[in-house]
């Protein structure tokens, strides 16, 4: 079992000076862009590297560093790593004795954010490649490879068929694989392979569909989860393991990207039932996820008004946002100043006005061209309706 118990950045990216410690499962990061939440989840990733990296200093630093703290096992030995980079231009070598924690790298895996996958057509299965630790640390710099899912996963069901073929374990992973489909939506779930063409066909509400032809949301969703069984599957080998026995770690950036609302909480849901004896880090741009994520899971960054990244305090340690309305996180964690158009609030400004001036023809137009713009069952609408009979 791999475990990153806490992790401190000097002037590394947007970050002067932040210490956090982390949950044992899942840690989602959020806050406004250009807070640093990715910068965060590149340090954690590239601990596992060599001596090159993709970070960069801050500008305005002589040096940037950043120090982990990991536990191994079940017994509370830690190692420290620290790693110090003095170039603002990225992937510059440094030669300062990183290689201490390259060989957990095969217990890592990093999701960067583009997420896209074109129609591959296969004209025959592969066997599975052999990594070594050395290009599993580089994969921790670049981002996990997702092209190969397709590969996989049409190797993992052809050899099912074939009595005593795959493992036990194997075939235990090809089984959530398949299930990554029914997490969609209902009435999504894995059809069959195409035996004239090799493609994935699912069924959806809609009838039978190709993989490769699913919205991008739903591809986005795929990717990620059928890219950790995939990744996984490969790395252990000897013995193979159950995905659901996976204890190491999964770093995802922004893994709400592309998606849908309700996907957007699906996806926190799978990740929990795939994966769950990993530690997952992640950044999210969702609400929908922050929402119902447990409190002790969420990481709210804000910066203070000397460009100083911390935790916000608003954020309650009991509850997290499990009480708040998709506005109040919009707002206070994800840093929008407003959550409404310019003109619902310049309409709403010569309302209040007109109504102090007296001036009840313009209060009454302009209620009007309020009372379209407003949702249906807002009920501003009635509090602008008797501030318009009080005036």
């Amino acid at each position: 079992m791999l475990r990153i118990n806490s992790i401190d950045i000097n002037g590394i990216g947007p970050i002067f000076n932040l210490h956090l410690d982390f949950n044992q499962h899942f840690n989602i990061i959020c806050g406004s862009n250009g807070i640093g939440k990715t910068t965060i989840l590149e340090c954690l990733a590239e601990s596992f590297c060599g001596n090159e990296f993709s970070l960069r200093k801050n500008s305005l630093l002589n040096s940037g560093d950043w120090t982990i703290i990991i536990k191994e096992g079940d017994n509370a030995t830690q190692y420290s790593k620290k790693v110090e980079i003095d170039s603002v231009r990225p992937n510059v070598k440094n030669n300062k004795g990183c290689w201490d924690l390259n060989n957990y790298a095969h217990y890592v895996l990093f999701y960067k954010i583009n997420r896209s996958m074109n129609y591959i057509n296969l004209d025959s299965i592969s066997k599975d490649p052999n990594y070594n630790d050395y290009e599993y640390s580089n994969q921790l710099k670049s981002g996990t490879n997702y092209s190969d899912i397709k590969k996989w996963f049409l190797n993992r069901f052809l050899w099912s068929k074939h009595e005593r073929e795959l493992s036990e374990e194997q075939l235990y992973n090809l089984n959530a694989a398949k299930g990554v489909f029914s997490y969609m939506a209902q009435g999504f779930d894995f059809k069959r392979i195409d035996h004239e063409t090799n493609d994935i066909i699912i069924n959806t509400p809609k009838g039978e569909i190709v993989f490769e032809q699913l919205s991008a949301g739903y591809i986005s969703f795929a990717i990620v989860l059928l890219g950790l069984i995939k990744d996984i599957e490969y790395r252990y080998k000897k013995p193979h393991i159950k995905v659901s026995d996976f204890d190491g770690v999964l770093i995802i950036d922004e893994m709400d990207v592309h998606l849908h609302p309700e996907l957007q909480a699906r996806i926190y849901e799978a990740l929990n039932r795939l994966f769950p004896k990993a530690q997952i880090f992640t950044s999210t741009h969702s609400p929908h996820v922050i929402q119902v994520a447990e409190p002790n899971e969420v990481i709210p960054l804000v910066a203070d008004s000397e460009g100083n990244v911390k935790i916000n305090p608003i954020v309650n340690t009991m509850y997290g946002c499990k009480g708040w309305t998709i506005e109040e996180i919009l707002q206070d964690v994800m840093g929008m100043k407003d959550t409404r158009s310019a003109l619902y609030k310049e309409y709403l400004e010569k309302f209040n006005s007109a109504l102090q001036d007296d001036n009840m023809d313009t209060a009454r137009s302009i209620y009007e061209k309020l009372n379209r713009m407003l949702h249906p069952d807002n009920v501003l609408r009635k509090v602008l309706e008797i501030q318009l009979i009080g005036g």
